[in-house]
């Protein structure tokens, strides 16, 4: 189940990708001032993660989710995932959904990216409910997090 701490082996491989991350069996998170993070954000959430979220200050949102397709099929995930910003697909026994947001602004954001906000995101889209607003906070250059939850999709 994708609801379940690291093993020793994936904690080593994403350890490996980011020594400066806060990182724990349960999350990963990465706030970067100069440069970008080096691993494949879908990669670690087919192998180690159940959701990603990414802000940067100029405007660039990316969430990525993953639940098991006997909850949510990939032909319905692909019925709600219209147009570029959108998409889905399966990774074995799971689906992965990836919203990404690039205005052409470029400006700033007062919201804050976390890994809580990931799960309570994931769990609104779960139970059909709008995704609440994050707390107000100013962010770094971008911030890179991934998340295990406890509990599942179902």
């Amino acid at each position: 189940m994708a609801d379940k701490p690291l093993t020793a082996g994936q904690f080593a491989h994403v350890r490996a990708l980011s020594t400066r991350a806060d990182l724990t069996r349960h999350s990963f998170v990465n706030i970067y001032q100069w440069g970008d993070f080096k691993g494949d954000p879908q990669e670690l959430v087919e192998d180690c993660y159940d959701a990603h979220l990414y802000f940067a200050n100029w405007g660039t949102r990316q969430v990525i989710l993953r639940g098991p397709a006997t909850v949510l099929p990939l032909a319905v995930a692909r019925t709600y995932c219209a147009g570029g910003s959108a998409t889905s697909r399966q990774s074995g026994p799971h689906v992965l959904i990836t919203l990404t947001s690039d205005p052409e602004d470029g400006g700033e954001d007062s919201r804050t990216s976390s890994a809580s906000t990931t799960n309570t995101t994931k769990t609104e889209v779960r139970n059909g409910c709008p995704p609440s607003p994050a707390p107000a906070n100013r962010l770094p250059k971008a911030t890179c997090a991934c998340s295990t939850s406890p509990g599942s999709w179902a």
